[in-house]
């Protein structure tokens, strides 16, 4: 798992004693299952590519959190581009699925997870996995702002585990 995945572009996973970590590809506009601009309906192209990233998707949430077992990971952070619980983006279909598997293999993990999300650009730090209280979700800022970056910082000797700053620039 620790190597990128050659079926899913721009995927790529690294794992350590300390920490698990995936960039999952998980793109805004109901990840990308939104019609296209102009149309009223999503492609069968577009279809098929989103469809096969969201099973994908759903098989390396399972790898990253089997090989953090595996390991004796401490943690698991999960990067995505999406902000999926901006508006009511989460009862989308694009990511219901996606929410659902981290929300069960991280309800099954014994150590903290952070979502890392993008997207909406607006820095939130939340908790918004009902039935996953060891999930941390934080949203970073973005173009919007442009004026500070996200420090994070993994220490296994510390309650915390995982602790962050954001930077101004």
């Amino acid at each position: 798992m620790c190597s990128p995945s050659r079926a899913i572009p721009r995927t790529s996973s690294g794992c350590s004693r300390r920490a698990a970590l995936s960039a999952l590809h998980v793109v805004g506009s109901n990840n990308s299952l939104d019609p296209w601009t102009g149309l009223s309906a999503p492609t069968a192209a577009q279809l098929a590519e989103a469809n096969a990233r969201i099973a994908a998707t759903l098989a390396w949430i399972d790898e990253t959190f089997d090989t953090a077992g595996e390991n004796g990971a401490l943690g698991v952070v999960l990067l995505m581009q999406a902000d999926t619980f901006e508006l009511d983006n989460e009862n989308l279909d694009g990511f219901k699925d996606i929410l659902a598997r981290i929300t069960s293999r991280s309800a099954a993990f014994d150590g903290p997870v952070l979502v890392l999300q993008g997207d909406s650009h607006q820095f939130v730090q939340d908790t918004p996995f009902a039935g996953a209280p060891n999930i941390t979700r934080i949203v970073v800022e973005g173009s919007a702002t442009g004026d500070e970056w996200l420090k994070l910082s993994v220490d296994p000797r510390s309650s915390a585990f995982f602790t962050w700053e954001r930077i101004p620039f």
